[in-house]
Parts: structure tokens; C-alpha cells; sequence
């Protein structure tokens, strides 16, 4: 199973299988603590967690508000996978058509979709 996160004032999460079905998206608009539902909480054992590495370039109020999600987030996946915007959607899976509600749940699903794909020419 695979996690993956676009970040932002409005974060949108995918949860993906390994063969690039999706799961289940949602976005998280009010942060605390990033909560998951229960079916997905079973998966956080075996998942791996691909983040979108935004850049946080100014000091602005938004910004301060995206620098604490990252914050949030580095603290809760330490393991996670972090991937600069400009790697991942240069790649072909940017142009793969997702069903998911909003941008951000579509680009958390590519995101996975960019590491699913990069995993495998590895092993080719």
C-alpha cells in the first residue's frame, strides 16, 4: 500500500495499491493532526509514504501556515519519501487520468503513481 500526500493549505491524500488502483482520496483543510480513517489506519504498518517537498518560499501568513504542515508531516512519516514538484511532474504520469475530486487528491495519487513507476524500472 502507498501513501501519498500533495501538501498545502488544503492537503490532498491518496491512498494507492501497488498495483496503481486507488483506494481512497480526501483532502485535509484544517490541521492538528493528520487523521486517517479507520480502514487506512490498518495499512500504516505496511504503507510507504511519498510526499510532495513544496517549497515554502517567502515568510508570508500562508506560507508560515504551509511551513507548519510540512513541519506536521516530516514529523509524522520520518520515513517518508520526499519529492521536489519539479521531479515527479515532469514525468509522463502527469498526463494519466485520475478520478479523484480535487487537484490536490489528483496529484497525491500521481505522486504515487510517479514513485509506482519509478520503483519498477528499477527492478527491470
Amino acid at each position: 500500500m502507498h501513501l501519498g500526500i500533495d501538501p498545502g493549505i488544503t492537503t490532498g491524500v491518496a491512498l494507492v495499491s501497488s498495483s496503481g488502483e486507488v483506494l481512497k482520496t480526501f483532502c485535509v483543510d484544517k490541521w492538528g493532526v493528520l487523521t486517517l480513517s479507520p480502514e487506512m489506519e490498518m495499512f500504516l504498518g505496511v504503507l510507504t509514504v511519498t510526499i510532495e517537498d513544496t517549497p515554502v518560499p517567502t515568510r508570508s501568513r500562508m506560507n508560515q501556515m504551509l511551513s507548519a504542515i510540512v513541519t506536521h508531516l516530516r514529523y509524522t512519516f520520518p520515513g517518508a519519501l520526499w519529492v521536489p514538484p519539479g521531479v515527479w511532474k515532469n514525468s509522463p504520469v502527469v498526463h494519466i487520468p485520475v478520478k479523484a475530486p480535487t487537484p490536490h487528491e489528483r496529484d497525491a495519487v500521481r505522486l504515487v503513481l510517479w514513485r509506482l513507476s519509478r520503483e519498477r524500472l528499477s527492478q527491470a
